[in-house]
């Protein structure tokens, strides 16, 4: 029961619900603390000014006609306040009083400051024998020889007071109300979809990889988050199906060597030595074909993960297709093929050198492969300009690649049906789109009319 208790508090709705409940009724009761203040203040500030006003006015009487006018105005104000809250009280030399109190209060003294005091007053409404109990608050003040006291009736205070205590409670009571409605309706609209969330990614974890996160068409940022997610799912599915292509690509590439192996070498057995060592020849041609496959495989992890970035430096393009247009001119001639270079100088990007001669050569092998006999295949570089980086090019003049199959010959084990005849593990284009994305160059194969020109353009903020 503890435990259920406890994760119901934890939960991102419950603590919502208490924070949301702390603020409102610190707000609240800030504002209640701020009017009871400011409406007892002003209360007290009023009576405080009507009975300095009212001792001033007395004061200055006296000081203008002298005591027997002022004893006649106390008189004349004490008949006309009967009934309200103002009381006044003159003691004269030899103790006569002038007023509406029967006597002067006896804890009461000439400090010239508010006070308050509890006293009956000599007439007014009486219950039972008893009379009624004022709550006063009185300055008293010498005038001359006699001494005048002038003071409200603050019972009604105690009611204020009263009133606004009641007020307080009511409004902490609504400011609770209000908080367990908001809190249930903010776990009901916004977490229920991080539960709808929670929900889908359980069942796609259950094998559903068809499920969606939903959106609300608002596009807000629980949208925003679902679409992510979805985008994120759809590419891990994508990568899946990809994986299970790429394995079965091995499958197929790699069973007729290791066939052809595993019978080169069964046919090797009882024959002559001179067979048997013309057999392990073969088997050690099939088996360098496999590591060329499995070490490009290597060679793609390692590029997209990112760990050559710390190797590149500013490079000559120029330079580059130079050395390998001459590492290849005498391949190219064997088969016929004529090689021309259009190198245009002040070409030079930020690059891995290593990477980019490698991509390079595998594109003009693949240019040589399927390029007819007197063919021409050119290789030109490009000095940025015109906001376009610099441009490394390889165009051949061979049957070129269907625009409907370009984007695909650049994923792994990815071979036309017109080359699987030839040697290769169909792991060259992939490797040179994966070195391009390292260098966030552009790759673009496009129809070189006749045949495939194959154009790398580097983002021309990495120019030197």
């Amino acid at each position: 029961m503890n435990r259920n208790v406890a994760q119901k508090i934890s939960s991102i709705g419950s603590r919502l619900t208490l924070a949301i409940g702390a603020l409102s009724l610190t707000a609240v009761g800030i504002i209640v603390m701020v009017v009871y203040l400011a409406t007892l203040g002003h209360f007290d500030e009023q009576v405080a000014d009507d009975v300095h006003t009212e001792i001033s006015e007395l004061v200055t009487m006296y000081t203008r006609n002298g005591s027997q006018e002022l004893v006649r105005e106390i008189g004349r104000r004490s008949q006309s306040s009967e009934g309200r809250s103002t009381v006044y009280l003159l003691e004269q030399t030899g103790g006569s009083l002038t007023g509406n109190l029967d006597s002067w209060p006896a804890d009461l003294s000439d400090s010239n400051q508010l006070s308050d005091i509890r006293v009956r007053p000599a007439t007014g409404p009486q219950t039972g024998s008893v009379s009624v109990t004022r709550e006063l608050r009185v300055r008293s003040v010498r005038v001359g020889a006699e001494r005048l006291l002038v003071g409200r009736d603050v019972s009604q205070r105690s009611d204020l007071v009263s009133a606004l205590r009641t007020g307080a409670l009511a409004a902490l009571a609504a400011a609770v109300l209000l908080t367990i409605g908001t809190g249930l309706a903010i776990s009901r609209n916004l977490l229920g979809r991080v539960q709808g969330m929670n929900s889908t990614i359980a069942r796609m974890r259950a094998g559903s990889t068809d499920e969606r996160v939903p959106t609300s068409g608002r596009g807000d940022e629980f949208d925003q988050l679902a679409s992510q997610f979805n985008e994120l799912s759809a590419e891990n599915r994508r990568l899946i199906e990809r994986t299970r292509e790429v394995t079965n690509n091995i499958a197929h590439d790699l069973r007729t060597p290791l066939a052809r192996m595993r019978r080169t070498l069964e046919s090797a057995i009882g024959d002559t030595a001179s067979q048997r060592d013309e057999a392990l020849h073969t088997a050690l041609a099939e088996t360098d074909s496999l590591l060329e496959t499995f070490n490009g495989l290597l060679s793609l992890a390692q590029i997209e993960s990112g760990a050559l970035c710390d190797t590149m430096e500013p490079v000559a393009l120029d330079e580059l297709a130079s050395s390998a247009i001459e590492l290849y001119e005498p391949v190219a001639e064997e088969t016929g093929i004529r090689l021309e270079a259009s190198l245009q100088p002040g070409a030079t990007a930020k690059l891995n050198r290593h990477l980019i001669a490698q991509s390079l050569t595998n594109l003009i092998d693949n240019a040589i492969k399927y390029a007819a006999a007197g063919g021409v295949i050119r290789v030109a570089t490009v000095a940025a300009a015109k906001g376009v980086g610099s441009q490394l090019i390889v165009e051949d003049a061979g049957p070129g690649i269907p625009k409907t199959e370009r984007q695909r010959v650049l994923e792994r084990f990815t071979r036309l049906d017109e080359s699987r005849g030839l040697p290769g593990t169909g792991l060259g284009l992939s490797f040179v789109a994966a070195v391009a994305e390292l260098h966030h160059a552009t790759l673009a194969l496009e129809d070189a009319a006749p045949g495939l020109r194959v154009n790398m353009t580097f983002p021309r903020e990495r120019a030197s």
